[in-house]
């Protein structure tokens, strides 16, 4: 499985929604599974439940693929992908041309 990590805050949700649906799709055409937490059903948890939800998913993925969306940091991301590195996951980096 592919856990795709990406910045969502101060972002808009439509650009992003397409932005991730275009990177899901050639990924699994590829026959890939993806997680992308944002169409998930539980996409409104708590932070303590995120962080578990988040964690599990990254210890289940082979590769964490960091999709960078935007110039400024995203937290959430670099906690993400601090637990790739310490679970020791392929972390792959992809930068959108915009950034």
């Amino acid at each position: 499985m592919i856990y795709l990590s990406y910045k969502q805050t101060g972002i808009d949700p439509k650009q992003l929604e397409k932005e991730l649906k275009f990177i899901k799709n050639k990924l699994e055409a590829a026959g890939h599974k993806v997680f992308i937490y944002y169409f998930e059903e539980n996409s409104q948890l708590p932070p303590n439940e995120l962080n578990k939800e988040f964690l599990q998913n990254i210890q289940k993925s082979e590769i964490v693929l960091a999709y960078i969306n935007y110039p400024e940091k995203s937290e959430w991301q670099l906690l993400e992908l601090g637990m790739a590195y310490a679970l020791k996951k392929k972390i792959i980096i992809l930068v959108n041309r915009k950034v």
